[in-house]
């Protein structure tokens, strides 16, 4: 446990000594997730593989498949993507810990990116990271890891790219499920992609998710005939916990700020040329496709509810690191945002106590080094 409270207070502190002095606020992030993300690659790469209810699963898979031929690799219901690499590195004669090392360099990398580009609060974002479950979730689940942060791949590509953004993101989506099902959650978005009004993409969706609670049995049958999930429960009750009402509250607050960033677009519309280059540009379509996709994750939760498959909502949600600052930002002055983003920074720490460290969902605590093995 102790580990994990040196890298909170060394997020913390770095995040002060950083980012509170006067300077270059660009440069200023850059260093300080820098600083961050090496310390949560350290300590993901140096555990040992007790650290994670499945990391000793996957370590047995990965021998396993040192005395098994690609051809005839069968190893439980692991994705041929997963397969591929552990193959190759195999072949390159790397143990699991170097496996395991390269693997958090794919699962890291794109969250870095992801948040370096677009979120407007560094700190917070990695506060959001490492407290909200993505960190512990990360350290056991590798392949829906792998999987999700290429889905980050995806939609950066989507927002970047000029021409077939949408091709690509697809592309790049198909890519994702060869690591872990759950990456097909991602096509959810593609239906919404050319909604542009936050009110007519909120009630589609909101009209989706009410579609998912009222049908949930039989769509999940259809799933589970289609993936061929024969451990998936399609009687599985919803859950309606603390998590659900915090996600719904959030949900709110994305909806209010929508609506708000599509005003201040229509006001920038009325501003003289001139005199528009003085207003900051709206966080438009980046945080509107943010929006869509941390919807489309509740809608996910109200389809497979206590199911092990409604992990696949994480997918989407990951999204909450960056539209939450965003938002937050869009919403309030400077004053008010200051008060509201300590206040969430000590919910979030709270959290991770309790769920983490202390409810120890994914047996990540304690915490060993992989040379106390």
């Amino acid at each position: 446990m102790l580990i994990y409270i040196i890298l909170l207070a060394f997020v913390l502190l770095g995040g002060f000594a950083v980012l509170a002095p006067k300077g270059n606020m660009k440069k200023k992030n850059i260093i300080y997730l820098n600083l961050a993300f090496i310390a949560i690659f350290l300590i993901y790469s140096l555990r040992a593989s007790t650290v994670g209810r499945d990391l000793p699963g996957y370590e047995e898979a990965y021998e396993l498949s040192n005395v098994i031929s690609f051809a005839r690799l069968g190893i439980g219901n692991f994705e041929r993507g997963y397969l591929f690499l552990m193959w190759i590195c195999n072949k390159l004669n790397l143990s699991f810990q170097w496996f395991l090392t390269i693997c958090n360099a794919i699962i890291l990398v794109p969250i870095y990116i992801f948040i370096r580009k677009y979120s407007k609060n560094v700190f917070l974002s990695t506060i959001i990271y490492i407290c909200y479950m993505f960190f512990e979730f990360n350290m056991t689940g590798l392949r829906q890891a792998i999987a999700s942060s290429i889905v980050l791949i995806a939609i950066t590509v989507l927002l970047e790219s000029k021409r077939y953004g949408l091709l690509k993101y697809i592309l790049i989506v198909l890519l994702a499920t060869k690591f872990h099902s759950a990456a097909y959650a991602a096509f959810l978005y593609l239906p919404f992609h050319y909604m542009k009004k936050s009110k007519t993409y909120t009630i589609s969706i909101a009209c989706l998710g009410a579609f998912f609670l009222v049908a949930r049995g039989p769509i999940m049958s259809i799933i589970k005939a289609s993936f061929e999930k024969d451990s998936m429960n399609t009687n599985a009750g919803l859950h309606i916990g603390l998590n659900m009402v915090f996600l719904l509250a959030l949900a709110a607050v994305f909806t209010v700020s929508g609506f708000k960033r599509e005003k201040d677009i229509q006001l920038m519309s009325f501003v003289p040329q001139g005199s528009a280059a003085l207003l900051e540009k709206p966080m438009g379509f980046s945080d509107a496709l943010f929006e869509k996709m941390f919807y489309l994750s509740i809608a996910l939760l109200f389809l497979f509810g206590a199911d092990t498959a409604v992990r696949s909502y994480m997918v989407l949600n990951q999204v909450i690191f960056v539209l939450l600052p965003n938002s937050i930002i869009n919403l309030f002055d400077k004053k008010a945002e200051k008060v509201i983003t300590g206040g969430l920074i000590l919910f979030f720490i709270a959290f991770f106590f309790s769920n983490t460290l202390i409810g120890g969902g994914f047996d990540v605590v304690p915490y060993k080094f992989f040379w106390q093995m």
